[in-house]
């Protein structure tokens, strides 16, 4: 975006064009940022899974009477 605004300081670029590619960065940047928080969130959830399944492995310290 700096450089797309020094380009229409220089006279490169129009003002439609600094719309355009504010546009077209944000089309990119979007998703992505949607991706990586559904990265986390698998992530997380893996991490989640395997600390519940190493406590279900475990044997209770205290056995009560049925």
């Amino acid at each position: 975006m700096l450089l797309a605004g020094h380009q229409v300081v220089q006279g490169g670029m129009t003002v439609g064009d600094l719309v355009l590619v504010n546009a077209y960065v944000i089309q990119v940047c979007l998703p992505l940022n949607s991706l990586g928080f559904v990265f986390r969130q698998s992530r997380d959830a893996v991490v989640s899974a395997e600390r519940m399944f190493r406590l279900l492995e475990e044997q209770p310290e205290i056995n009560a009477p049925l």
